[in-house]
């Protein structure tokens, strides 16, 4: 089972900025709901785990998924995080499969796909691991970082990456939450 929540047509939102940050967000919530999450290493351990595609600038929720755990066939899921990255951003994005495969790829390298609008990058940090990022404000393949080979959309990336983060710090210290055991109640109150 999956729970989103986005925006839609008829909700007078306007349209998201060029700097959107998916991310995991954890909810401190302590009744019984069949998908908390207990997180031992956590100060508060039993928590709702969810992801977001928040608007860099503004902190604005533009949609949210809630993990629910794993999927029915009781299975664990591959490539869970691409799967998330292109729920939260459709209608946003769009991702190029040629640049998933991280397959004979050497250590900080990149590759590029240039769009008539959109420049995507390809970059690997780690044997295995793929950083993929998608520009509307680029239109070349610039390096910035001389030690790791960053682009200059890594390094523009890396700059306004902290919406998630904002509207955590935001919810916690403007929260109008009262103590509840519904669980639907701890996930909606983050919208308000």
């Amino acid at each position: 089972m999956r729970l989103t929540l986005s925006q839609t047509q008829d909700q007078p939102i306007s349209s998201p900025a060029p700097n959107i940050t998916v991310d995991e967000q954890l909810m401190p919530f302590m009744g019984r709901c069949p998908f908390r999450q207990y997180i031992l290493s956590k100060p508060t351990k039993y928590e709702i785990k969810n992801w977001a595609a928040c608007d860099a600038g503004s902190s604005y929720a533009w949609n949210l998924q809630v993990y629910t755990g794993k999927p029915d066939g009781g299975a664990p899921e591959k490539n869970q995080g691409i799967r998330v990255i292109l729920d939260v951003t459709q209608g946003l994005r769009e991702l190029a499969p040629q640049l998933m495969n991280t397959r004979n790829r050497p250590i900080d390298s990149s590759k590029f796909v240039f769009m008539a609008d959109i420049s995507l990058v390809s970059y690997v940090p780690k044997k295995g691991k793929n950083v993929v990022l998608m520009s509307t404000l680029h239109r070349d393949g610039r390096i910035c970082g001389q030690e790791h080979q960053k682009t200059e959309i890594i390094m523009d990336y890396n700059a306004t990456k902290g919406g998630v983060e904002n509207v955590d710090k935001l919810v916690t210290g403007y929260s109008c939450r009262s103590r509840t055991l519904r669980w639907p109640l701890v996930i909606f109150n983050i919208l308000t």
